[in-house]
């Protein structure tokens, strides 16, 4: 005779003999879940509100006592373990009908196989946040002694917590400590449906000595974990067969594809994590869930890391037709050396007066011959243009008719190239003339210093060495007070001059 229907407080009826019964002090509210062996209830302690998920065998299945000893034996593990990514059990006991029962805390959220269900894979970054809280439970888990033999992604649950972040609980330890079982041994269902878990594991995650009934240890619980993580990250299985014993085969026998062969653009690392996971032999595997912690943070700090950086723009590539730049020797490029700056101080107190000094100095440079140097030609000829100056195409032929002279262009600093440590380079001739005002550029200013970074080099002659040091101290204090572009102009045109000198006297 059936049980007569219950009315429950909603006026919704029920047959379920537990729904509205009290268990340690919780209700039992409704039906959550139910699987081949168990069911999983919701239950509310009514004083504080708290919400609790009952689990419970079926009615047929807990007169097995093999079953019974399996509940039992998770039950014990789950009290032994209390760790934020392992779900906490609150208490144990019997229903009314004899059943015993285990009042876990309740999970809001959803089990990771329901996130997968897209097949499609998972961001890098995601993926590897998730197996990094997996693995803090499960070294938790080993470290206690504990195999979960289970570990699966419906085995695994994703909460959302009040800041926004995920937390991840692993769950169902019911095969914790249970008695090897070979499944190749075993008559097994062909129309088991996937996913499931039987008597030693489920087949898809399963470990291959733990397929073959040996002694497991955490290393089986390490290679589910790579078969979680190997679908995670490409959005399918690494072994995936309707027939279970084939499926099983393909564990023990056959390797694995390579991940980076079904995922473009993975992190360093990644792909060879996996495989090292999924070995068929344990001893090839990583020693513990810490060691594997360990390269997923490795791996995530340098997702971060690339992800942050800040990348230089592309360098412009000027216009050969506009313009032409000096080409810097490697003399030139050098670092400034650490004499000039006590030179700089010193003069910076003189700003002014050496700015007006320098000023007439260039300009009477420009008109006066220079008494101190003389050529090593006695005819005049042409002369050499500057380095970068643009040379004036040829003068036309006499018959043809000569066209007015077009109006002297100044030249301008080129602009520093974005993200070199190089000196820019100066243009010559731009396209208009410089404005009354326009400030001089830095980055012009340091290169005018480098060109005046000539001393070490010329101290094997004498005579350039005393001409130079004659010349140098003005010229730098007249680059570091230039304030405008026609300032740096004249500091420019005197730092050339003042090479040729030197060239000059080098050939004499």
């Amino acid at each position: 005779m059936s049980p007569t229907p219950k009315v429950l407080d909603s006026g919704v009826e029920t047959d379920d003999p537990l729904i509205g019964v009290e268990l340690g002090g919780f209700r039992v509210r409704r039906l959550l879940a139910q699987g081949g062996m168990g069911l999983v209830y919701e239950a509310v302690h009514e004083a504080i509100g708290r919400r609790a998920a009952v689990k419970v065998l079926k009615p047929e299945i807990a007169r097995d006592r093999d079953w019974t000893r399996r509940f039992l034996s998770e039950a014990r593990v789950l009290g032994a373990l209390k760790h934020r990514n392992l779900i906490e059990i609150l208490n144990f006991g019997k229903t009314p009908d004899g059943r015993e029962f285990l009042m876990m805390e309740f999970l809001d959220g959803r089990p990771l196989d329901h996130v997968m269900s897209q097949g499609e894979p998972m961001a890098p970054s995601v993926a590897l946040g998730l197996v990094d809280q997996i693995l803090n439970g499960l070294s938790e888990a080993h470290k206690k002694g504990v195999v979960h033999r289970d570990l699966k992604p419906s085995n695994i649950h994703l909460l959302r917590e009040h800041n926004g972040e995920t937390l991840v609980k692993v769950l169902d330890f019911g095969l914790a400590r249970h008695d090897p079982v070979s499944l190749l041994d075993n008559q097994l269902d062909q129309q088991q449906s996937k996913g499931a878990s039987i008597v030693a594991g489920t087949p898809e995650y399963i470990a291959p000595e733990q397929a073959q009934g040996h002694a497991v240890s955490a290393a089986a619980d390490l290679y589910s974990l790579g078969v979680i993580m190997f679908e995670l990250l490409s959005g399918r299985l690494p072994f995936d067969d309707t027939g279970i014993n084939r499926l099983l085969r393909q564990h023990i026998e056959q390797p694995p594809p390579r991940l980076g062969t079904l995922v473009e653009d993975l992190p360093d690392g990644v792909e060879d994590l996996v495989d090292s996971l999924l070995r068929k032999r344990p001893s090839e595997r990583p020693g513990s869930a810490d060691e594997v912690r360990i390269s997923v943070q490795r791996i995530l700090k340098r997702i971060a890391r690339e992800t942050t950086a800040i990348r230089p723009r592309p360098n412009p590539v000027p216009d050969p037709t506009t313009i032409t730049l000096e080409v810097a020797t490697s003399r030139d490029l050098e670092p400034a050396r650490s004499r000039r700056v006590p030179a700089i101080a010193m003069l910076a107190v003189g700003a002014v007066f050496v700015v007006i000094v320098s000023s007439f100095w260039a300009g009477r440079a420009l008109t006066e011959p220079n008494d101190g140097v003389r050529a090593t030609s006695t005819e005049p000829g042409p002369a050499s243009p500057p380095l970068g100056q643009v040379i004036p195409p040829a003068p036309p032929p006499p018959s043809a008719e000569v066209a007015e002279p077009a109006p002297e262009q100044a030249e301008v600093p080129a602009r520093a190239v974005p993200g070199s440590k190089k000196a820019p380079a100066v243009a010559k001739k731009a396209s208009r003339p410089v404005q009354e005002g326009e400030p001089c550029e830095e980055g012009l200013k340091q290169h005018l210093h480098d060109q005046l970074d000539l001393g070490e080099d010329l101290k094997d002659r004498p005579r350039a060495y005393a001409y130079f040091t004659s010349r140098e101290a003005p010229l730098h204090a007249a680059i570091a007070a230039a304030k405008t572009a026609a300032d740096c102009e004249a500091a420019a045109a005197a730092v050339r001059r003042l090479k040729d000198e030197l060239r000059a006297l080098g050939e004499q």
